[in-house]
């Protein structure tokens, strides 16, 4: 069980790839500063998966 997270890029001029990846990097890294400030016992980590990143841990959110 999981999240997954794809970052998109929109825009009608042509994106440099190292510029593209650089963002994609710097969205993931984002991803793991802030998890844990919001979820501080979950455990969250984000893994590369191809084009996508996955946040897996425990994502019991607690009763609803």
């Amino acid at each position: 069980a999981g999240y997954i997270v794809r970052i998109e890029m929109m825009t009608l001029e042509d994106i440099d790839p190292e510029l593209a990846t650089s963002i994609q990097d710097d969205a993931a890294e984002r991803l793991r500063d802030e998890l844990p400030k919001i979820f501080p016992t979950q455990g969250l980590k984000v893994e590369q998966d191809g084009v996508a990143y996955k946040i897996f841990g425990d994502l019991h959110l607690g009763k609803v």
